[in-house]
């Protein structure tokens, strides 16, 4: 089970707090494919039995980020969940966090990651999900591809874009990108 939560953004100010997720972000029972599109758990509103983290199998403290998300696709091949919309908690975002010294890059490199082991654990599963897993995968390397032009990576940028377009090959806005990248500044606005 998991809940959303009141979203914090000053110290020590508790009026009129928002939900952190938006209505209709979380999803009960089967919810794999609507993970794979995006993380709506929040970990600290999480109960779980233990039983159900043994069979996911552990946190991976290597990844940079989104070691928790991998735990819950995992689980989510294991067991049903329970989301609740009503906020239980409040969920701090203010002040410094580790979530903040990620670069959108390295993100979607552990969430990348993620997907791996979801695939290594339960094999079969992308083969399952073959949508979901290719458009996830597609956005990622999209942004990897984002953050490779934004720093004047052009061969990461071409790389990433080409990894995009392997997960989804009809996808036009990642031929424009990978062009972009391809073709000198400026060539596709003239």
């Amino acid at each position: 089970m998991c809940t959303n939560a009141f979203r914090q953004t000053q110290p020590e100010v508790f009026d009129d707090l928002a939900a952190l997720l938006p209505d209709g972000a979380g999803a009960s029972g089967d919810v794999l494919p609507r993970l794979l599109a995006n993380n709506f758990v929040i970990t600290s509103s999480v109960l779980v039995f233990r039983a159900v983290l043994e069979q996911a199998g552990p946190f991976y403290p290597g990844l940079a980020a989104a070691e928790d998300y991998g735990v819950w696709l995992r689980a989510a091949r294991v067991c049903r969940f329970v989301y609740l919309e009503q906020p239980w908690l409040i969920y701090r975002d203010c002040g410094w966090s580790y979530r903040r010294e990620w670069s959108p890059a390295e993100t979607a490199r552990a969430l990348l990651d993620n997907l791996d082991r979801l695939e290594e654990r339960f094999p079969g599963t992308a083969g399952r999900h073959p949508g979901e897993f290719s458009a996830r995968r597609s956005e990622l390397y999209g942004i990897i591809g984002g953050e490779s032009v934004a720093n004047g990576d052009r061969r990461g940028a071409v790389l990433s874009y080409a990894a995009a377009l392997r997960q989804r090959p009809a996808h036009l806005g990642s031929w424009k990108r990978l062009l972009g990248a391809l073709l000198p500044s400026g060539a596709l606005s003239r």
